[in-house]
């Protein structure tokens, strides 16, 4: 009987920890979908964007946009947010945030302070994306209405999802893997940067999305290189490609290789996987890279016989020339910049932890002179849907079936 007794206490007491004991009603708070960071003097200017739940669910749309900005200064990011409740009936709420927009300037001068607060709020996941702003200020960047995705911040999450996919020239970073780039020795991080392409005026008019030619669109292009927590340099499209075949991040991709002394040819990237070797010898570290390509031939843009076994060689040694070349740029960027974003350092470390710690406390000038060799593979796997070209066919504008 006392058993009984007890293990109903047990099941009444259960009872009252069901359930969340810190909800809060949809009512009472505003989802923010992004954040924009900017430094204005000696004080951060936050810009969120908040989603309007009336036009995005209801059922009658009113006309107004899906979401509004509100922007705000403060000594501290977590001063600003709250100073937003001036000007918001609700509690802004962070927990559905998708982008998180960090402005170039302040970047530069160190983005610590900013991560801190957004690594310690209980509210936050970790999956939202991390940018920076490329010769703009992130409030402006967050003042574009977009096309095609109501919510701006979603289609700058789903753009740099499809971009990391199938270009190439973009790397989506998110908080936790951020943090750790920072921390870890021999490894300095990187961001996307996002782009304000247009006039920069009237962004945040309706008619940016009414019209067929959007006046300005927001585009993710360069990767933003740090050297410790600031900002020193960017590395282009072509410079981007290379950083992201080197960390085996290089997902797929458009290549134009030379097929004639003036024509192209491009070639779709089906497969991509490379590796990382570092050895020691006397003192001196060295790494090897080494990575093999699959592909198959998209576009045809000369006159060339891809039936052909040694056309085909030949196309695949361009190839790896030119994934070669990128590669190479982006080392010569990166030793320029003496910022060590492949982990170079991190993978001597790793391997090698009694020598490294002799080269670590001056790696950034180690790394500056680090011999580095680049081994491509490539393998041309398909042609399309068929081997011919019509080009061949054609002269000077008259089909040669009619002479």
């Amino acid at each position: 009987m006392k058993k009984r007794i007890l293990f109903l206490i047990i099941i009444i007491l259960t009872n009252f920890l069901i359930g969340c004991w810190d909800k809060r009603e949809l009512s009472e708070i505003t989802i923010a979908s992004a954040v924009g960071i900017d430094k204005v003097e000696d004080e951060y200017l936050v810009t969120v964007q908040i989603i309007n739940p009336s036009e995005i669910a209801g059922r009658e749309l009113t006309g107004r946009s899906e979401v509004s900005t509100y922007r705000v200064k403060g000594k501290t990011v977590f001063e600003a947010l709250r100073k937003l409740t001036r000007d918001v009936p609700r509690k802004v709420y962070l927990g559905h945030l998708m982008i998180l927009m960090i402005g170039e300037e302040l970047a530069k001068e160190g983005i610590i302070d900013v991560l801190d607060f957004f690594s310690r709020d209980h509210e936050l996941r970790t999956d939202f994306y991390i940018v920076v702003t490329k010769d703009s200020m992130a409030t402006d960047v967050l003042n574009v209405l977009t096309a095609i995705e109501k919510i701006p911040a979603e289609k700058l999450y789903d753009s740099l999802e499809m971009a990391e996919k199938s270009w190439g020239n973009v790397r989506a970073v998110q908080l936790d893997q951020l943090i750790s780039d920072l921390i870890n020795t021999g490894k300095d991080a990187i961001l996307t940067g996002v782009s304000l392409i247009g006039q920069k005026q009237d962004n945040n008019s309706m008619e940016n999305v009414n019209e067929v030619k959007p006046k300005n669109i927001i585009r993710s292009e360069d990767i933003a290189v740090f050297n410790g927590d600031k900002l020193v340099g960017w590395l282009t499209q072509n410079e981007s490609r290379g950083y992201n075949a080197i960390v085996d991040n290089l997902k797929n991709t458009v290549i134009t290789i030379p097929c004639n002394e003036k024509n192209n040819l491009a070639v779709e990237l089906l497969k991509s996987k490379s590796k990382m070797k570092s050895e020691i010898k006397q003192g001196i570290p060295n790494i090897t890279v080494k990575i093999d390509l699959e592909v198959n031939i998209a576009d045809v843009g000369c006159n060339i016989d891809i039936k052909k076994t040694d056309n085909i060689k030949e196309l695949e040694k361009n190839l790896e020339n030119q994934v070669e070349s990128y590669m190479n740029l982006s080392i010569k960027k990166a030793k320029k910049l003496k910022s060590d974003i492949f982990g170079f350092g991190l993978e001597l470390h790793r391997k090698h932890p009694k020598e490294f710690k002799e080269l670590r406390d001056n790696w950034e000038d180690e790394f500056s002179h680090l011999d580095i060799n680049i081994k491509v593979k490539s393998k041309i796997r398909g042609t399309g849907t068929t081997k011919d070209t019509f080009i061949d066919k054609i002269d000077d504008g008259v089909n040669k079936n009619e002479e």
